[in-house]
């Protein structure tokens, strides 16, 4: 920018500009600019850039199914058990809805920011999810072919597995289906 240091006119703009504004400048980049520090409107406006939104969408399981409440075997979380190898006898849904908070979102908008510019490979997916889920142990491994399966140690709150099993925020290759698995 030194071929406008000399410019008298531009200069005199930026300068009754500064004057005219009464918005302090570091209030915009830290309330507008830096997503670390950014809240409501400037989270919104990432969130545009992104094409991600604050609420979040899921189906919840409403009733249980019939006479098979426990299992011995672990069980995918969000997934219905199933009852003899042959399905389940009731499987009813509802479609929820989750509006995230700041700080919620600030964490989503990280993991889809940072997915969009990574790669699909098994390192990349643990990366982020070490670096966003620090409350336990949370990794991921190829368990069969073209199949993830994300284990996790701790309880995950709703947001967190929409999260994790979304097809468009975590990254993950082509065609694999990806589960939840407590350990």
């Amino acid at each position: 920018m030194m071929q406008y240091e000399k410019a008298t006119r531009l200069n005199a703009l930026i300068n009754g500009l500064e004057l005219a504004c009464s918005i302090d400048m570091s209030a915009i980049y830290q309330d507008y600019i830096n997503i670390e520090t950014a809240k409501g409107i400037g989270l919104d406006n990432y969130g545009l850039l992104l094409n991600q939104s604050r609420d979040i969408y899921y189906e919840e399981l409403l009733v249980d199914v019939f006479g098979f409440d426990t299992n011995s075997s672990p069980t995918y979380i969000g997934e219905p058990p199933e009852t003899l190898d042959n399905g389940t006898f009731v499987y009813d849904t509802e479609l929820s809805i989750i509006s995230l908070t700041d700080d919620q979102y600030r964490k989503l908008l990280l993991i889809v920011y940072i997915s969009s510019i990574s790669s699909c490979s098994l390192g990349n997916i643990n990366r982020i999810l070490q670096a966003y889920f620090t409350n336990g142990i949370i990794y991921c491994n190829k368990t069969a072919t073209m199949e993830l399966t994300v284990f996790v140690d701790v309880e995950l709150e709703a947001w967190e597995y929409q999260i994790i099993k979304s097809e468009n925020i975590l990254p993950r290759p082509l065609g694999c289906v990806l589960n939840i698995q407590k350990i």
